[in-house]
């Protein structure tokens, strides 16, 4: 394996509790730890599973992982040594999610026989019987913050909450999408919960009373993959099989801004940093990508936060054209607002100082200046 980046698809991934890590779990049978500052990889590669491996975690006092495999097992290492700790966690089918409960005491896991089933982590044993009323395959959950429910969503077209000690359903379903759920999260004070479809749309729902606040969030043109709570609560960020990372109002349910298009495949996995500062994204192209969302503008003019590439072409927010960029550069051109990309591909920064274009072309002089200017401009960092 190669330290630059997984190699293959990023399934999940999830910050470490202070936010300067991040361990990814990839479809190439590993699990990584990443400086988020430098994005670079801090110690040996987790290797144990057998088949791709969909959902990883952080305890809360990050000295474990958890990751949840296709090989129908869970398995938790131990960070510090990279090894793993105790038997795998044997389930009936694919383990598609997996997380700590905020105390650190158990593990929740689910899987593709439409079951949870929580586990001790002293014991890696599990725990009572497991959580069963989902007649479809479940793609998420999230345990509340408190610890008392864990939230489900399930390709049966519905959100299911769970009493975390009795194991039973609380209230009705949660019902309203027209296609598989994939993707569900809950709000820092536990008040509000959200879901993201294959219908496209995100809903955000009232989690005491199980119904749906405001329309669907409409805006992208394909399923939902994963959506993710800013730490205050106020902002949504999904990600989509449109290769689009979205910001939204939880509010409003209006969207805020533009679409973040630098993927070049489905992205499966989006959620904030700790701080709220940052968003990171994980993608079918095999690459993490950091994005400071506290830096976003919309100048439209120029090479800024605005611009957005079509066939190899960035354009300004206002749709004027303003360079091309080789096939070879695209995937790993970092455009604002990313500040970080992990994964294999060939990174390169553009000094955009010395830039012109449209009707600034006339500033040009003489040949020298051409050259100059070009060789700015094209400059890269590797």
């Amino acid at each position: 394996s190669s330290p630059e980046g997984h190699d293959d698809c990023i399934w999940s991934f999830s910050f470490s509790s202070d936010g300067k890590r991040i361990v990814s779990a990839s479809a190439d049978k590993t699990v990584r730890i990443w400086d988020v500052g430098t994005g670079q990889q801090l110690g040996a590669s987790l290797e144990g599973h057998s088949q791709e491996i969909h959902s990883v975690s952080f305890s809360p006092d990050d000295r474990l992982v958890v990751s949840g495999s296709f090989d129908n097992t869970a398995r938790i290492w131990d960070v510090e040594t990279s090894q793993q700790r105790g038997p795998a966690l044997e389930h009936n089918g694919y383990v598609t999610c997996v997380a700590f409960s905020p105390d650190g005491q158990y593990i929740v896991s689910s899987c593709s026989d439409n079951t949870m089933r929580m586990w001790s982590v002293a014991m890696g044993q599990q725990i009572g019987s497991p959580l069963k009323g989902h007649t479809g395959w479940i793609n998420s959950f999230v345990v509340s913050p408190d610890g008392q429910r864990v939230i489900s969503s399930s390709a049966d077209r519905t959100v299911r909450i769970w009493d975390v000690k009795t194991g039973q359903q609380l209230g009705p379903s949660l019902e309203g999408h027209r296609q598989s759920v994939m993707s569900v999260a809950v709000s820092p004070d536990g008040r509000c919960i959200a879901s993201g479809s294959s219908d496209k749309t995100l809903t955000i729902w009232d989690a005491e009373t199980a119904q749906q606040l405001g329309s669907p969030l409409e805006g992208h043109s394909d399923p939902v993959r994963s959506v993710a709570f800013s730490p205050d609560g106020r902002r949504l960020v999904s990600g989509s099989d449109d290769c689009t990372v979205r910001i939204w109002d939880v509010e409003t349910g209006q969207q805020l801004g533009y679409s973040l298009d630098h993927h070049t495949r489905y992205v499966l996995s989006v959620d904030f940093s700790p701080d709220g500062r940052y968003i990171v994204s994980g993608s079918y192209d095999k690459t993490m990508r950091v994005w400071d969302i506290q830096s976003l503008k919309s100048i439209g003019t120029n090479f800024d936060d605005g611009s957005h590439m079509v066939n190899g072409w960035v354009h300004a927010l206002n749709s004027r054209r303003l360079f091309w960029v080789p096939a070879s550069l695209r995937a790993g051109l970092l455009r604002p607002p990313q500040t970080l990309i992990i994964g294999h591909c060939l990174k390169t920064r553009l000094d955009m100082s010395k830039f012109v274009h449209g009707e600034a072309w006339t500033k040009i002089r003489d040949l020298d200046d051409f050259r100059d200017m070009i060789d700015m401009t094209m400059s890269a960092i590797i």
